[in-house]
C-alpha cells in the first residue's frame, strides 16, 4: 500500500470555463479512488490549457520548482487528461510510495 502521509491540497486551472467541471468531477473521482488505496498526494497544482482548436495542454505542478512536470495532449479527451495528470503526479511521488498500479474505469 501506499504511505499514509502525505497529503492531498489540489488546484485546477482550466482557460476553457465550459470544461471546468466536467474535467474537475474526473479528477476527484480518480483522487478518491487513490485515496481509498492510500495514496494522498501532497501539494500539487494542476493547470489544463485548451488552445483556441480546442486542443489540452496540461501541466502538473508539485511543490518546488523544478518538479513540474508538461505535457501537449492534443486529440485527447477530458478522462485521457485526467489520466495523464494522475500518472504524471503519481510518477513523480515514487520516491514516497511503494510501487502501485493505477486503473481507471
Amino acid at each position: 500500500m501506499f504511505s499514509s502521509r502525505a497529503t492531498a491540497s489540489i488546484a485546477l486551472f482550466l482557460q476553457n470555463d465550459e470544461y471546468f467541471l466536467p474535467v474537475l468531477r474526473l479528477l476527484v473521482r480518480q483522487i478518491e479512488m487513490m485515496h481509498k488505496k492510500g495514496l494522498k498526494l501532497e501539494y500539487v497544482s494542476l493547470r489544463v490549457d485548451v488552445d483556441e482548436r480546442g486542443d489540452y495542454v496540461a501541466y502538473a505542478k508539485l511543490d518546488g520548482a523544478d518538479r513540474t512536470v508538461t505535457g501537449n495532449l492534443k486529440g485527447k479527451n477530458e478522462l485521457e487528461v485526467v489520466k495523464w495528470l494522475l500518472h504524471r503526479l503519481v510518477d513523480a511521488f515514487q520516491a514516497r510510495v511503494k510501487k502501485h498500479r493505477l486503473t481507471f474505469e
